[in-house]
């Protein structure tokens, strides 16, 4: 299970990447809205693991 969810993780945060880029192109001041947004650091942290 834990391949498929980092699959998961990866193609949302690619997702996420690619649709804010293609926003910024048109329209950059949404764009910096949208990247300014708590999800993008959520993403963050979610791809943080702590060292052990």
């Amino acid at each position: 299970m834990q391949p498929l969810w980092y699959v998961l993780r990866v193609a949302i945060v690619t997702v996420i990447v690619v649709s804010v880029a293609e926003v910024s192109k048109r329209s950059p001041r949404l764009g910096a809205v949208l990247l300014s947004l708590p999800l993008v650091s959520l993403l963050a942290f979610s791809r943080w693991r702590p060292v052990l």
